[in-house]
C-alpha cells in the first residue's frame, strides 16, 4: 500500500475505498490489520510518542496529513484514542475524517 506517485487526494480516496470496503465486508484481516496500524500510528505521533522520521514511509503521506498540526480536530481525536481498543468505530471515524481530507485536498487545488 504505497501511494507514493499519486496524488495526496487520489492516496486519501484509495484508503478511503478500502477502508469502506473493509467495513461492508470486514473479512480480510490483512486490510483490519493496516488500518489498525494507521490508527494506532496516528495516535502515538498525535501525543508525541514518536517522530514523523520514525514513521513507515509506506504509511508517512496518510499519517502526516490526517495527524496536521492545522487540523486540531483530527489531532485531538487521534490523541484520544485508545490503542488497545481499535474497532468499527474508530474505522469508521477514519472514513470520515479521509472522506473530508480528500474534499478539502480538491478544493485547495481547484
Amino acid at each position: 500500500m504505497y501511494f507514493a506517485d499519486i496524488s495526496n487526494s487520489s492516496s486519501l480516496n484509495i484508503y478511503k475505498g478500502l477502508l469502506d470496503k473493509y467495513l461492508e465486508n470486514p473479512s480480510s484481516a490483512d486490510i483490519k490489520n493496516l488500518f489498525e496500524g494507521i490508527i494506532k500510528v496516528a495516535h502515538l505521533l498525535s501525543i508525541g510518542a514518536i517522530k514523523e522520521n520514525e514513521i513507515d514511509n509506506t504509511i508517512y503521506n496518510l499519517i502526516v496529513e490526517i495527524v496536521d498540526h492545522n487540523k486540531i480536530g483530527n489531532r485531538a481525536y487521534f490523541q484520544n484514542i485508545d490503542p488497545n481498543n481499535i474497532g468499527e468505530a474508530q474505522f469508521k471515524t477514519l472514513s470520515g475524517i479521509l472522506s473530508s481530507l480528500a474534499s478539502d485536498t480538491v478544493h485547495e487545488l481547484v
